[in-house]
């Protein structure tokens, strides 16, 4: 049996990984990840290409939110 792992990401290797196109393929491979409610609000700060690919996995759950 194989035990899920949870991982909790920072918002440099989501800009990175949303500008390189490897966000989608990341986030279905570590599902749940979680976000720390201070790195989805630094990652907010900038309106640019890596916020919107972050923003359409937050919406349908598959990026996690938390205090």
């Amino acid at each position: 049996m194989v035990t899920p792992v949870h991982s909790v990401v920072n918002s440099s290797p989501l800009i990175f990984l949303a500008r390189l196109g490897f966000l989608e393929a990341t986030v279905q491979s570590f599902k749940p990840m979680t976000l720390p409610k201070w790195v989805a609000d630094e990652i907010a700060v900038k309106h640019d290409e890596a916020h919107t690919e972050v923003q359409k996995y937050l919406a349908p759950r598959h990026l996690e939110v938390k205090q």
